[in-house]
């Protein structure tokens, strides 16, 4: 059924020579495969042990991490576990042929793209079209050369991560033209809707002059006085989102404007929410305005409290961090980077129902909400102000079980 051992054993001196041939001519490759060898998780299915042997031997040595498993079931337990960088399949196997087991993997669009390649003793065309019809990317025939395996799964792995990079990359294009769309919009909205509030005032404030001895008319005219109010705090607001406020910042110890902020805030807290706080205990200078950094934190607190409807625990956190170590993933604004500098972080986590991994892109944006039409624009004030602060912020949310938002803020030298 499928090769043994011995046979692969007798083409061994040519493969050795063929090997070093081709690390010869690609010493580049070698130093990839090493460098790989964590990233580069390997599922090899072969129903014959002395050919997993073999090839966990290959792989072994290159760096890679091999997993051997000896039939089609076992392969797809082994995939819903832990999907692998890359697939190594027989195609003869009893129970389910490697046909089969390669149509199940690609019927899950999560492991929809993951490289897969036969090596099957099969050199027929039919089985080859067979096989490149059923999902494989590639097909090698028995008895196998150790220089061309390697050549191959080297090809496929670093297609795979080039298209995942691009993949990447065009998300992240279209989230920042979305984001520079909607500043642009949000700053000519603002600038427009505080013009015609500027008149509608100014009317008002003469009406109120014609109206005095009107009591009714005088009422009146100071609940639409009250409304344009309203209405220019949250143009005000959308202006926030852009980033382009005047900024009054002086140097200010992040930990001191926090716990003045949760001083106030404790005594508007829901009952059955509990509150546990640690304080990095040196200062934590930064650049900023503490009225600022509280609406931010105010944000933040009835959004977490919102989210665990009223009863759970909220952990909030300061800490230093360096500039290189904050994870890209989740990362606000999208069009900044950390630079080489220490950050001051304050981490905010809630117990509460999450965010889909879908939304969270969305979060930030005006309007956007989860809950009822027309609210959302706090968390668009909230981003802005960081960009504000030349911060970001990040997120790690999990349904069920509760976000973490954390706040960067340039550590500053302390005066």
């Amino acid at each position: 059924m499928t090769e043994t051992l011995a046979e692969n054993l007798k083409i061994w001196p040519k493969t050795l020579i063929m090997n070093a041939c081709f690390f010869f001519l690609n010493p580049e490759c070698l130093h990839e495969r090493t460098s790989m060898a964590q990233p580069s998780d390997i599922l090899i299915v072969d129903d014959n042990t002395d050919n997993l042997r073999v090839l966990t031997a290959i792989l072994k040595t290159k760096g890679y991490e091999a997993r051997p498993v000896s039939s089609g079931p076992m392969a797809l337990k082994a995939i819903a576990a832990r999907p692998p960088a890359l697939i190594l399949m027989d195609i003869m196997m009893p129970e389910m042929d490697g046909f089969e087991v390669c149509r199940r993997i690609r019927s899950d669009s999560a492991n929809e793209e993951i490289p897969l390649i036969f090596i099957t003793a099969l050199d027929a065309l039919e089985d080859k079209l067979k096989a490149f019809s059923a999902g494989a990317v590639d097909y090698i025939t028995k008895p196998f050369h150790e220089a061309e395996v390697l050549a191959r799964i080297h090809t496929h792995l670093s297609l795979f991560h080039a298209r995942k990079k691009l993949k990447k990359s065009a998300a992240l294009n279209r989230q920042l033209f979305k984001a520079e769309g909607l500043v642009r919009m949000a700053g000519a909205i603002a600038h427009k809707f505080n013009n015609h509030l500027h008149s509608v005032l100014g009317n008002l404030e003469l009406a109120a002059v014609y109206s005095k001895n009107n009591p009714k008319a005088l009422e009146s005219i100071e609940s639409a006085m009250a409304s344009v109010e309203k209405a220019s705090h949250f143009s005000r607001m959308i202006l926030t989102y852009t980033g382009k406020t005047q900024n009054n910042h002086t140097q200010m110890d992040l930990n001191k404007c926090c716990r003045r902020f949760l001083t106030e805030f404790k005594g508007s807290m829901p009952e059955n929410i509990q509150m546990e706080t640690v304080f990095l205990q040196q200062a934590l200078p930064i650049m900023g305005d503490c009225y600022g950094i509280q609406q931010i934190l105010s944000e933040l607190f009835i959004n977490a409290c919102e989210a665990m409807d009223g009863n759970g625990t909220m952990h909030i956190r300061t800490a230093m961090k360096s500039g290189p170590d904050i994870s890209g993933k989740n990362r606000f604004p999208l069009d900044l980077l950390p630079g080489k500098m220490n950050y001051a972080c304050m981490e905010i986590q809630d117990t509460g129902k999450g965010i889909s991994e879908n939304n969270i892109e969305n979060i930030f944006d005006p309007f956007f909400s989860t809950h009822i039409i027309g609210r959302g624009m706090g968390l668009a004030a909230v981003l802005g102000m960081i960009r504000a602060h030349k911060g970001f912020i990040r997120i790690e949310s999990t349904p069920g079980q509760g976000s973490l938002f954390e706040l960067y803020f340039p550590l500053q030298q302390r005066n």
